[in-house]
């Protein structure tokens, strides 16, 4: 604290990686505020950009999207919960998860993209178009190509096949990685 003003610096580092070593940390943030009333927020805020920056490779996009576009750490939590449960194949246990996780925050939307998802596998539509309806209000912070899957998923959903296939053709046309 200097002059009223609160400064945290963090850095991340594996765990099997002493801070002590010359190894670099895997990731570093940093963020001031005005009082020390806020502390907990910029506590939440600095967990948010390490993991951000800690999910620097393509597999993790969307955990790194997920923590910079909510500003709950319990939704983040959940959603993280459920990303894992998601990519295991435990569809029933990632749509709990993001169901917690848009509970914790009712505008996260890609919560509800991949509640759809998830809903989607274990045949529940009725959650699932509901769940991308959600994610199609709340899509303001997401970027132009994450809205585009959320369009073609929604169209999917509602069974516009041919719009769908047009919407991930445009996809695959500036993110040929994107699976």
């Amino acid at each position: 604290e200097v002059g009223g003003s609160v400064r945290i610096r963090a850095q991340l580092y594996e765990s099997a990686t002493p801070a002590s070593s010359n190894m670099p940390p895997v990731a570093s943030a940093d963020i001031a505020g005005v009082s020390e009333s806020g502390i907990f927020d910029m506590v939440d805020s600095l967990t948010r950009q390490l993991l951000a920056e800690r999910s620097s490779r393509p597999a993790d996009r969307f955990s790194r999207l997920a923590a910079l576009t909510t500003e709950s750490v319990p939704a983040l939590k959940a959603y993280l919960r459920g990303e894992c449960d998601f990519r295991a194949g435990r569809y029933l246990q990632a749509l709990e998860a993001f169901q917690n996780a848009t509970t914790e925050d009712p505008s996260f939307a890609l919560a509800y993209y991949r509640l759809a998802g998830a809903s989607a596998a274990v045949a529940n539509l009725e959650v699932a178009r509901d769940a991308s309806a959600q994610a199609h209000v709340n899509r303001g912070r997401l970027s132009e190509h994450d809205r585009l899957l959320l369009d073609a998923q929604r169209a999917w959903l509602r069974g516009a096949v041919d719009d769908a296939e047009r919407l991930y053709t445009a996809v695959l046309g500036t993110h040929v990685d994107d699976m």
